[in-house]
């Protein structure tokens, strides 16, 4: 008997909250995208970027550098994530996610 690898985490999922592809954006229902095992580091970058980003905002000056890295930083991950194709497409870059548990059935 072969084994087959799990290749994506098997309780989470990458939910769209806000932007293109989140519910009321360029889409009906929001995305939803299974989060590949070897590329889950990255995708735990991408999110503490976004995080970042949005606490910045809140109490720094985005004019200066600092936020122009952390901007660098996150558009430099989602296009790796677009290469080892976690996101489709650059909307998926002008996405918030969530990371949430799913219940598999």
């Amino acid at each position: 008997m072969i084994k087959t690898k799990n290749v994506y985490l098997k309780y989470y999922r990458l939910k769209a909250v806000s932007g293109d592809c989140a519910k009321g954006g360029m889409s009906t229902k929001g995305d939803f995208l299974k989060i590949p095992i070897k590329h889950f580091n990255l995708v735990k970058d991408y999110l503490r970027n976004q995080l970042e980003r949005e606490l910045y905002s809140v109490d720094q000056d985005i004019y200066k550098n600092a936020f122009s890295k952390l901007l660098k930083e996150h558009n430099d991950i989602g296009n790796k994530l677009i290469d080892l194709k976690v996101f489709d497409y650059k909307w998926h870059k002008r996405t918030f996610w969530n990371l949430v548990e799913v219940e598999i059935t």
